[in-house]
């Protein structure tokens, strides 16, 4: 039916815009000339009606193509009824207009479950009307409320009525990244996330990195996932589970390798490094020799007693003297793993979390990282990583796992990384995390092994780490060196809707990438657990810290260093 006889059917339910003037700079984009200033807004969902189909387009940009005379504009003593009667009109906004610059995103075609471009350019004088909810909700989003697969995020920015769903799947399979400024609500969209990943219709498998702690308020202690009813459905309960390096997390010195120990040992020279091999290798053979393949802390010792007998050997032939670079990997490796200096007892000889632990279906595990050095941390992460990808790949290729059931991998998982360019810094490939996540990226989604990156700082994440993020989150950002990052590194999002991420407001993003037919700006729902991101209120803290209370009649301030009424024989009373 064409469009024009819709328009006559139904007046009310189609919105006219304007007309077509031409096309624009390019053959994606036309230009519209239009009176409407509430609907034709950058972002805003427009359609035309070209061979009997509907052709979505987005506003990608608005300039003023006619005023009123400049000297009216300036007299702030008349008011606007003035100016319309000084010029015939009935209204002094009725010879404002504007020119539109949209973006052509296509016609739907079921068959292909796409947006398809048209080639071909509307005449000018086409009417073009705002695009009908009901249309854009079946041609926006890939997924419906409540389908396996679907995570209702927001709603549409310049549409709140139009909820927001993205495709779990896409997210997981291609990985997706969250870039936002400092205070825009990147967690607190990490956290909306997790949510919908974890409600019954998607039941994921989820491992955070969490370098600040402020994950936690998912566990059940702050009345987080597993106790609220959307988290539950029949049989299924979504479960969270807490790991804190050293005390529930720990990682066997075996599962260590080379390029992990690198890190640990800090700044070794070539020399030592050759020699860290040696003695890893020969560490390795005392441990076949007990036919085990886990060596220990006491198989490395031992294998660096006997290079350095061998050592003294050669230096009484006069021969190479490597004294002082055993002493120095020797010193080191006491200095990290010694029972006197393992402080935060993260490494162990016998003990070590297994992957089953970690990742399990419908389960949430949280990894606060807080507590250890950023060089644990992201030795930590790369050790877990490269164990649930070995894993997966051992599944796919239908290999037994030497180490046990334990540490075998059955389903797809993702993690999440907070503070992600921690662990894949700008020009420091030799880190070991950045690495690993790398090879993860670029290979992990053959095998199940979904990543989320969350940075505030993109920026400072390595250009080729954030490419492999098919979709991506993108927040308010004004630092120009984060922009630039953004615009080289993601390729979906268009250079004019790049234009807005200084004016975002905080828990409003853009979204695009494969988990959307097309890019949409959005604003964030209210999260449903408790956020542990939020900053601190200074003068809240201070003014309760003071307070008076009463305490049996009397009068009464807390003490500076106290902030419980509990701790009531510590209370100074007046």
């Amino acid at each position: 039916m064409s469009l024009n006889i819709i328009v006559a059917m139904s007046q009310n339910k189609l919105i006219s815009i304007g007309r077509v003037i031409g096309p624009g700079e390019d053959s994606s984009s036309i230009r519209i000339q239009s009176k409407d200033n509430l609907h034709s807004r950058i972002g805003e969902f427009l359609i035309y009606e070209i061979n009997k189909k509907f052709v979505f387009l987005v506003v990608s940009n608005r300039s003023l193509k006619k005023s009123l005379p400049d000297y009216y504009m300036a007299q702030v003593e008349l008011s606007a009824e003035d100016i319309a009667e000084t010029l015939g009109i009935e209204n002094s906004l009725e010879d404002i207009e504007y020119e539109l610059t949209a973006s052509i995103l296509g016609y739907f075609d079921e068959n292909l479950n796409a947006l398809v471009n048209p080639r071909i350019n509307p005449e000018p004088n086409t009417l073009v009307f705002l695009a009908p909810d009901e249309e854009l909700e079946k041609i926006l989003f890939l997924k419906k409320q409540n389908e396996i697969g679907s995570a209702e995020i927001g709603e549409l920015l310049l549409r709140n009525n139009i909820k927001a769903f993205i495709d779990m799947d896409e997210m997981i399979s291609t990985h997706f990244s969250i870039l936002a400024g400092t205070g825009s609500g990147k967690s607190y969209l990490a956290r909306v996330i997790i949510e919908e990943f974890m409600k019954p219709q998607n039941r994921a498998s989820i491992c955070i990195f969490d370098p600040h702690g402020e994950y936690s308020t998912f566990s059940d202690d702050y009345k987080g996932i597993s106790v609220l009813k959307d988290f539950r459905q029949n049989s299924y309960s979504a479960k969270t589970k807490v790991l804190i390096p050293g005390y529930n997390l720990k990682i066997k010195i075996s599962d260590l390798r080379e390029s992990e120990l690198k890190p640990l040992l800090f700044n070794l020279t070539e020399k030592m490094e050759h020699e860290l091999f040696n003695v890893l290798k020969r560490a390795r053979k005392k441990a076949n020799k007990r036919n085990s393949q886990e060596w220990t802390y006491k198989d490395f010792t031992e294998a660096l007693e006997d290079l350095e007998l061998e050592n003294e050997e050669e230096i009484k032939q006069n021969k190479q003297n490597n004294t002082g670079t055993l002493d120095a990997i020797k010193w080191r490796f006491e200095k990290r793993f010694g029972q006197k200096n393992n402080k935060t007892n993260l490494f162990s000889d016998t003990e070590g979390t297994v992957l089953r632990d970690i990742f399990e279906v419908g389960q949430c595990t949280i990894i606060d990282l807080s507590r250890i050095e950023e060089e644990e941390q992201q030795v930590l992460s790369s050790v877990i990583i490269s164990k649930a990808y070995e894993a997966l790949v051992r599944n796919q290729n239908n290999e037994v796992e030497s180490n046990g059931f334990e540490n075998s991998l059955d389903h797809p998982v993702l993690i999440l990384l907070e503070e992600a360019h921690r662990f894949a810094p700008v020009g420091q490939r030799d880190k070991i995390s950045n690495s690993v996540l790398r090879k993860v990226l670029a290979e992990g989604r053959k095998f199940g092994i979904g990543v989320g990156l969350i940075t505030q700082r993109p920026g400072k994440l390595d250009q080729d780490v954030l490419s492999q993020c098919m979709t991506q989150f993108l927040m308010r950002l004004i630092n120009p060196l984060d922009q630039e990052s953004v615009k080289q590194g993601v390729e979906s999002a268009g250079r004019d809707l790049l234009r807005e991420l200084p004016s975002l407001s905080k828990g409003q993003c853009i979204v695009c990438g494969s988990a959307v037919r097309t890019p949409v700006m959005l604003k964030i729902r209210k999260a449903l657990t408790p956020h542990g991101g939020e900053s601190k209120k200074a003068s809240a803290i201070y003014f309760e810290k003071t307070s008076e209370v009463v305490i049996d009649g009397k009068k009464a301030r807390k003490a500076s260093f106290k902030t419980t009424e509990e701790d009531r024989d510590l209370w100074e009373l007046e």
